[in-house]
């Protein structure tokens, strides 16, 4: 026993050396056949991934890869899907967090010889392992279906001189809803039912960034259940989640204490909210950490063209708002980028071994160098990101971090759009969210949204 134990422990050691350090060279022996892999990609310029890409390449001469850059979420999905549908497509590609759950039988698991379970979990953080391993090998053994580059979550950014000027004795939000409510009293300005400054743009989802991100984590947060009957139903149309629908529509309805937010705020085809930010005329709104740098872009643009704008430094971000101050009842939505293989590769231990490179902590960190600051998915990198002052509320939302599998995320946004803005117009919420659950139960196929669970 003694023996295999310690067989066990050295077979694990290697394997983690493996994710930590990338893979060793192959011994010399006979030439390998050249395999060409082609990686669907979104946002990120071939010029950061291309040293990871070239590194790889040479550490495996017989693998090149061919990578191509989309920078639209649903043209990416629909090409994917239409080309495995006829066998083809890329071998790698990324889609978001919420999509796999109800994709996973298009993607090759990875190999578990090459990527065990166990390094898996000792590796990445735990919304990864619930959103990417399932039980579909042998006996419900479970099967790795991908791997992030990083995890981002949704948080609260606020312009520090308001909070200066209006609630000086905290100078910053307050961390549960109740408490921003009150700050929106203080930093908001009306005038006849119209908005001048808003405290918080909320309210709406036709006119508010992530709208439908921050309705799911008000959801989730009032502990309201999406689906039931392993995902093949949508049940999330009851008593809280009106509450919930109310509570979101509150912050544009005139006569509510904490009325905010209007239609004609931002109207169409005028300024964005991130302009409105820019000027002063938002005090907080959310966002993922990639908001940081366009609120950034807009403000040096603003100050360049001699427009009104805030100072760089009033520019800060908090926690996303709980329901309480228990630092055991915490929850923030996530959204984020997983990188896969498609089922039609015919080359998918070799793309899967390119992932396991990619993901290696000093590759990582280059692929952070040069994209940006992204929150990371690996546990080792959480304590050295935790230094950056600006970005740290997303790598403390890491640990608590969550998300909804969507069906069709893109169909599910423009259901609930819809049903958001009739309750803004006076639709009764309880019929308009009962319309909306039965859209969506139209959606979900047969066998649900959810693969089988993974015993780990």
């Amino acid at each position: 026993m003694k023996k295999i134990l310690h067989i066990s422990i050295a077979v694990f050691f290697i394997f983690s050396t493996l994710l930590v350090t990338g893979c060793k060279k192959q011994q010399p022996g006979p030439p390998k056949p050249q395999v060409t892999l082609n990686y669907y990609r979104l946002f990120d310029d071939s010029d950061t991934m291309t040293p990871i890409i070239k590194a790889f390449e040479k550490e495996y001469p017989n693998i090149t890869i061919n990578y191509k850059k989309f920078t639209n979420v649903q043209e990416l999905a629909d090409l994917v899907v239409n080309e495995i549908a006829e066998d083809g497509g890329p071998d790698l590609f990324s889609l978001p967090n919420t999509w796999v759950k109800s994709n996973y039988k298009k993607i090759t698991p990875a190999p578990s010889d090459l990527i065990p379970t166990e390094v898996y979990q000792n590796t990445f953080l735990d919304i990864a392992i619930q959103d990417l391993i399932y039980g579909t090998g042998e006996k419900n053994a479970p099967q790795i279906y991908g791997i992030p580059l990083s995890i981002d979550t949704l948080a609260l950014y606020y312009n520090k001189d308001h909070f200066e000027k209006q609630l000086p004795e905290r100078g910053k939000p307050g961390g549960t809803w109740a408490q921003l409510e009150q700050d929106i009293i203080k930093l908001r300005r009306i005038s006849n039912n119209n908005i001048l400054q808003a405290g918080l743009a909320l309210g709406r989802a036709d006119n508010v960034n992530s709208a439908i991100d921050i309705f799911y984590a008000l959801l989730l947060q009032n502990g309201v259940d999406f689906y039931h009957n392993n995902n093949k139903t949508a049940t999330f149309a009851n008593t809280p989640a009106t509450k919930v629908a109310n509570y979101f529509t509150s912050f544009a309805k005139v006569g509510t204490p904490y009325y905010t937010w209007t239609k004609d705020f931002i109207a169409p085809n005028q300024e964005d909210q991130i302009d409105k930010f820019a000027k002063g005329e938002i005090s907080m709104m959310f966002g993922y950490s990639h908001l940081y740098q366009d609120v950034i872009n807009r403000i040096q643009i603003a100050k360049q063209n001699s427009k009104p704008a805030i100072e760089l430094t009033d520019v800060r971000i908090a926690n996303f708002p709980q329901l309480s101050t228990d630092p055991n009842d915490q929850l923030a939505y996530s959204h984020y980028l997983v990188e896969t293989v498609s089922r039609t590769s015919k080359h998918p231990r070799e793309a899967w071994a390119f992932l396991r490179f990619l993901v290696n902590q000093q590759n990582l960190q280059t692929f952070y160098k040069k994209a940006g600051f992204k929150p990371t998915s690996r546990r080792d990198l959480i304590e050295t990101q935790r230094e950056n002052a600006i970005y740290r509320p997303f790598i403390e939302q890491l640990g608590y971090a969550t998300s909804i599998p969507l069906v069709d995320d893109f169909k599910f946004q423009q259901i609930f759009t819809n049903a958001i803005t009739k309750i803004n117009n006076g639709a009764s919420t309880s019929d308009i969210l009962k319309q909306a659950q039965q859209d969506i139960n139209q959606l979900i196929p047969s066998d649900g949204v959810e693969p089988p669970q993974a015993k780990l």
